[in-house]
């Protein structure tokens, strides 16, 4: 069906909506139909054509006909104004139609007239309750429903599979009367967000619990969400995941966590502190191939006590993810490059950019951009090494690029940061470079770092501060 050329002042949805008989529509000039489209005919039971010339009040309920005639006449008489209202229509044979009426105002041969849209309700309170049943019913997790008594109106089959009870059973009951919950504290909080839903607070909650189902101890993730009806909160809706073996995971990786941190590090920091006085004691000897050896001994041992307080680093950049402030990265950079200047007196270290520029940045910022300078001096072996510092600003972003001209970075140490594995350790410019994309990322930043025609560059990236 095309748009009536009668019809003028039409938006252009309007005229998909005339063009296409997707939802019923008609224009109505006078109280009398001008226009209508296939969807209104079936919708009323009535050929299209014969509706037109027909009142359109004609159609509807005599109950709601005063109303109807009302906002029609009101539509007619004011440019662009928008109803949306429901009635009852009645079709051919005399069946009634409970429908949604949006009415707006358009021009037909030169005359005001009202467009409406005619929607058909849909029964929503029936089609609400059976999308919950579905959701409910097939969800792979415990799902239930508590009504505005706090009492179970649905459960699914997952809750028989979990607690051995039928879901016949459960229906009508309090879910957790079958559990006996192992923290006190942390039911009562459950049963307070259950009760806060039910009285009106519409914020979802998240309550983890411990509880002794037979002879089991569960750990249940229960998430519960406000079910609503009409605007008015009706029940809760309540997801519970079996995060018992995550738990235990949890804390056998804690476990580990802290053999590895209190154990094995220190006694690797004190073994190493052997090592390297005993080896510094054979510096004295007259034998030189013992001396070499006593040099190299030294020089392992500050390389293992190095990477270790780096990987103590990268734990605690972990670990503090969220302090994250606006520090003055371009003060930062001029410390360090000074420092490695110090530190380096064959090497030229070059600082470029403004002397003061703030980013958001992680506490240990200043860890990352010294890595990433040490690196760039120490594994340079050429005569005069050379390492430039850049600190760019724009509107989002405070850039720290660092340069060297050394043979290049290592395929697989980038692949390292690529990949952010464990093996980083095991390389010292990788755990280096772990640190700084760590700290990078913890403050909301990235890092890259690429082998160029003249050596390596590597490029921190921070949000900005409010300078």
């Amino acid at each position: 069906m095309t748009v009536p050329d009668a019809v003028d002042g039409a938006s252009p949805w309007q005229q998909r909506l005339l063009a296409r008989d997707l939802v019923g529509v008609c224009i109505v000039q006078d109280g009398a139909v001008v226009h209508a489209n296939e969807a209104l005919g079936d919708l009323l039971g009535v050929p299209a054509a014969d509706l037109s010339g027909q009142s359109f009040l004609s159609f509807v309920d005599e109950a709601d006909r005063e109303r109807v005639e009302t906002a029609l006449a009101a539509g007619c008489a004011t440019p662009d104004e928008r109803r949306e209202y429901t009635c009852t229509m009645v079709r051919a044979g005399g069946t009634e139609r409970a429908v949604e009426l949006h009415g707006t105002t358009v021009r037909y041969e030169g005359a005001p007239a009202a467009m409406e849209v005619v929607l058909g309700r849909i029964d929503r309170e029936t089609d609400t309750e059976s999308l919950y049943r579905a959701i409910v019913e097939s969800s792979r997790d415990i799902a239930y429903v508590y009504g505005p008594d706090g009492r179970t109106e649905l459960v699914n089959q997952r809750v028989t599979e979990f607690t051995g009870i039928p879901v016949a059973a459960l229906e009508g009951t309090y879910l957790l009367d079958f559990a006996s919950v192992v923290d006190a504290e942390t039911f009562a909080r459950y049963a307070d967000a259950v009760e806060a839903i039910l009285t009106g607070d519409r914020t979802d909650a998240a309550v983890e619990m411990e509880s002794e189902i037979g002879s089991r101890t569960v750990t249940g993730e229960h998430r519960l969400t406000p079910l609503e009806r009409d605007g008015q909160v009706e029940g809760v809706v309540g997801i519970a995941r079996d995060v018992t073996k995550r738990k235990e995971r949890e804390r056998q990786l804690s476990e580990l966590k802290q053999v590895l941190t209190r154990v094995m590090r220190h006694n690797l920091r004190n073994d190493i502190n052997v090592i390297r006085a005993c080896a510094e004691l054979l510096a004295d000897s007259d034998d030189e191939e013992v001396r070499d050896l006593s040099e190299r001994i030294v020089e392992k041992c500050n390389s293992l006590t190095d990477t270790s307080q780096k990987a103590t680093r990268i734990e605690r950049a972990i670990l503090r993810n969220g302090d994250v402030t606006e520090t003055d990265v371009g003060d930062l950079v001029t410390e360090i490059a000074a420092r490695a200047d110090r530190n380096h007196p064959d090497a030229t270290v070059e600082r470029r950019g403004p002397a003061s520029v703030t980013a958001q940045a992680h506490d240990d910022v200043d860890l990352a951009i010294q890595n990433l300078v040490e690196n760039a001096v120490k594994h340079n072996d050429g005569p005069d090494p050379w390492v430039g510092i850049d600190v760019e600003r724009d509107a989002r972003t405070v850039t720290v690029r660092v340069a060297d001209d050394g043979p290049g970075i290592a395929p697989e140490e980038v692949a390292i940061l690529e990949r952010r594995e464990e093996t980083a350790l095991e390389h010292g410019s990788g755990a280096g470079l772990w640190l700084a994309a760590t700290v990078a990322n913890a403050s909301g930043g990235g890092i890259t770092v690429d082998r160029t025609d003249r050596g390596t560059e590597a490029i921190l990236r921070l949000p900005t501060g409010k300078d």
